[in-house]
This record gives C-alpha cells, structure tokens and sequence, in this order.
C-alpha cells in the first residue's frame, strides 16, 4: 500500500513536530513554576473524549475550518507578517474570546498563543488536519497536567 507523501505532509514538517512537543513542555514549566510541582492526574474517559478529541475537532471544523476560511475569501486577509496572517490573527481573537466563558481569564488569555499556531499550520498545509492533530494534543497534555 503507497502512501503519499503530501497527504501527510504535516508529518514531515519539521516545525510541525517543534509545535507539537512545545505544548507538554510549555506546560511542565507553567505548572512547575506556578505550583512548584508538576503532577499527573488521570481523567475520566468521558471527559477525556470531549476534551482532547470532539471539542478540538469541532472548535478546528468552526474556527479554522469556516472563520479563517472565509476571512481569505479578503483579498487583505492573506498578507502574512512574520508568517502570521491578519486571517489567522483576527480568528486566534474570537477563539480566545469564547475561551473566557469556560475558563479563569488567565488561562483563556493563554489559548491565544497555540491558536496563532494552529492557524500557522493551517495556512501552511493548507487544512484543518494539522490544527485539529496539534488542538488535540494540547489539549491532552492540559488535562494530564492542569486538570
């Protein structure tokens, strides 16, 4: 069975891997450095399931999949600095915005930083399938270690 390789693309990425090992190294050192600690907890797979698979993937299907989609539709909003797009920008504020209803205000303001770099990713491989894999793997190391 061939696989090809542009499928997968964002397996192959290099910043793509750097990006996925920052989120349980970032927030080793938040928590060693808040709690003085770090600890594991073991969640409840009900929880496990909605946290680390279904919300990411549908918060990913909503924000990266229709918001930042449609804002490209604008000329304006594909202009890149510093490879950020104002497409991704104005989407990572909206998503750190809903993030204060569920979340004390630190911790939603802290979501904008990885949703800059899902919608990296997006703009890069040109999908939702990067952002969905990093969102569930950041959200997996939150829990295991926050929560």
């Amino acid at each position: 069975m061939h696989i090809k390789k542009e499928k997968f693309k964002h397996l192959f990425d290099l910043q793509f891997a750097i990006a996925f090992l920052a989120a349980p190294f970032l927030l080793f050192v938040y928590q060693f450095f808040y709690f003085g600690q770090i600890s594991f907890y073991l969640i409840p797979f009900k929880r496990l399931l909605m946290s680390v698979i279904i919300s990411p993937l549908i918060e990913e299907i909503i924000f990266r999949g229709f918001i930042q989609e449609w804002l490209y539709s604008h000329r304006w909003a594909k202009k890149a600095v510093f490879s950020i797009s104002p497409a991704n920008l104005i989407t990572s504020f909206i998503f750190t915005a809903f993030h204060f209803f569920a979340h004390p205000p630190l911790m939603a303001a802290l979501v904008f930083i990885p949703s800059l770099v899902f919608g990296y990713f997006r703009d890069r491989h040109g999908g939702i399938t990067s952002p969905v894999i990093l969102h569930c793997f950041y959200n997996l190391s939150y829990f295991s270690l926050l929560m």
